[in-house]
């Protein structure tokens, strides 16, 4: 899921709130009348209105019903150092710097990278990005990955 805003008690939002709870209420109920399983979360980005503290914690209540693993991206709307602390706790996104990460999830590599441009509607992978991805993919070149951004990379 990408661009789902929640937003600390503010009515304007109540809506989008509301909506994210019911599409995942139904995709729950459909994954769990069926054979398939559910293994990942991914909310790439685009997760809180303003980008503050209270936001991010209240996103991280609602998410803690889920009994899978969860990875967030960051967004045009987010605010690196704000969403750090209510997610870091998980153990994938790092202390500091950008939101890179690489993780291995239901056998699967994952790579999340961080394109927020702060201010700025449209994204950026700069040189030191780029890097990151270059040395990360170059650890292991013969596994494949899965890259998750939020903006496109061009």
């Amino acid at each position: 899921m990408t661009n789902v805003p929640a937003q600390a008690r503010a009515p304007v939002t109540a809506d989008r709130e509301q909506l994210l709870v019911e599409l995942v209420d139904r995709a729950g109920a459909a994954i769990g009348g069926s054979s398939l399983r559910t293994g990942l979360l991914v909310l790439n980005g685009g997760l809180v209105h303003h980008g503050r503290p209270a936001e991010y914690a209240h996103l991280k209540a609602l998410l803690a019903a889920f009994d899978i693993p969860i990875l967030t991206g960051s967004g045009e709307h987010d605010d690196r150092e704000s969403m750090r602390p209510a997610f870091l706790g998980e153990g994938y996104l790092p202390r500091t710097g950008f939101l890179n990460y690489a993780v291995e999830v239901c056998g699967l590599r994952i790579l999340g990278l961080d394109t927020l441009d702060p201010g700025k509607d449209g994204g950026i992978l700069c040189g030191e990005r780029l890097s990151w991805i270059a040395a990360t993919l170059a650890a292991d070149p013969d596994r494949p990955c899965l890259m998750l951004m939020h903006h496109p990379p061009f």
